[in-house]
This record gives structure tokens, C-alpha cells and sequence, in this order.
């Protein structure tokens, strides 16, 4: 390996931390990291662009034929090679492809789309369903003579008033993380180090599950209630 684009120990080593701890908090599921996504159907239309920080689907995925219906019915996932198989096979059919209301559907990660059987026969009806935010991850990348940290989706150099929502609602887990990487990655190998990282990881896990529960705690009926 190149040594000279290599990050060595210095003032750069809690940043690199950070960003490793980012990468790694980034798929975990909490309250303040996931979003309510709705649109609309189109006729004879199978496959809908999701948002550019969908990372997966949490819970359940419905359908509401209309907007005068009142009620709504939640989707199965098939996956993809079943949803496009069933694209074709079905009673009904439009120009050859299976049609009617939705009752399934499957995300296609290559594409960033979500696919829907049978195809919508009218523009009506709309598809509803929480996801997984991508809260942005800093990246880190090497410009021929220095090591650059960029922020996330923006591309530009991390300013020193970049802020996220990792370093607010998710702040101790970010920080016992990132102490985490510094003493077992950057400043190991010794045995006070392993301690001290050892350390660090079950603070980080302590953290998560309080992260976890102030969800929990945040959809409770006694907690909803006091603001009633």
C-alpha cells in the first residue's frame, strides 16, 4: 500500500474514528433515523424511484386504492424475481403484464426503486410505508497530499460547523463508539489499550440500549398521554 495516503496518528485520528463509528451507527434502527415516505400510483406504471437516503423498509408497506377510502391494506414482499415474475402471470392482463390492485411488492436495491404487483390499472391509490434514513456518513478521502474529510451527500470539506444528527440524539453512542476505534485500531497493541477499547465498546452498547428504549419509551401509551 501507498504509505503516504495512508491516515497516520494524528490530529486526524478522531475524525477517522468518528467516521468509522457513523458508518457503523448508520444502519442500526432508532427513532430519530427513520422517515414516513407516500406516493402516488401511476397507470400502468410497476417500478417508483425511492428517496436518495432510503437505506430499508421498517414495518409495514400498505396500499390505499383512493383517497375517499378509508382504509388500507398492507402489502406482501415477494422480492424481486418474484414481483417481476408475477408481473406476468395472472387472469387479467394489459399489454401482456399482470394488472389490477397492488398486493405486492419488493425493493431493487441496484436501482433504488420500489416495484409493485400486479400493475395499477388506474392513477389512483397511493403506497405508504416507513424507511431507514441514511443520516450521511463523512467520508475520507485522500487529495494526493493530504487526507480530506468530506461531508456527507454534499461533497464538500467538513467544516468545524458540521453538525448531524448522530452528534446530537445519538451522541454517546457516537462518542463511546469512536473512543472505541481509537483505542482498539489507531492507539492499540497494548495491553492498557485493550482495556481501555474493551471499555469503550460495552459503554457504546449501553448506549445503544438506551437509544433503543427512549424509542420505546417515545411510543408508549403513558408517555403519550402526558401530552394529551
Amino acid at each position: 500500500m501507498d504509505t503516504a495516503t495512508i491516515p497516520t496518528k494524528t490530529s486526524d485520528d478522531v475524525m477517522l474514528a468518528i467516521a468509522e463509528s457513523t458508518k457503523y451507527l448508520n444502519s442500526l434502527e432508532f427513532y430519530f433515523n427513520k422517515k414516513k415516505w407516500i406516493f402516488s400510483l401511476e397507470q400502468d406504471k410497476f417500478d417508483y424511484q425511492l428517496p436518495e437516503d432510503f437505506m430499508g423498509v421498517v414495518g409495514n408497506v400498505s396500499y390505499k386504492p383512493s383517497v375517499i377510502d378509508s382504509y388500507e391494506r398492507p402489502l406482501s414482499n415477494g422480492g424481486v424475481d418474484l414481483v417481476e415474475q408475477m408481473r406476468f402471470y395472472h387472469d387479467d392482463y394489459t399489454g401482456g403484464l399482470r394488472s389490477g390492485q397492488p398486493s405486492t411488492y419488493a425493493v431493487d436495491d441496484s436501482t433504488n426503486k420500489m416495484l409493485i404487483s400486479p400493475i395499477p390499472t388506474t392513477g389512483e391509490g397511493t403506497i405508504t410505508f416507513r424507511y431507514l434514513a441514511n443520516l450521511g456518513v463523512i467520508k475520507y478521502k485522500h487529495d494526493g497530499t493530504n487526507f480530506i474529510f468530506y461531508e456527507p451527500f454534499t461533497g464538500n470539506a467538513i467544516a468545524i460547523t458540521y453538525t448531524n444528527p448522530w452528534f446530537e440524539e445519538g451522541f454517546d453512542a457516537l462518542r463511546e463508539r469512536s473512543m472505541y476505534y481509537l483505542w482498539s485500531r489507531i492507539h492499540g497493541g497494548t495491553p492498557e489499550s485493550d482495556i481501555k477499547a474493551q471499555r469503550a465498546l460495552l459503554q457504546s452498547q449501553d448506549a445503544i440500549r438506551k437509544l433503543s428504549s427512549e424509542g420505546s419509551r417515545r411510543q408508549s401509551i403513558q408517555e403519550i398521554r402526558r401530552w394529551i
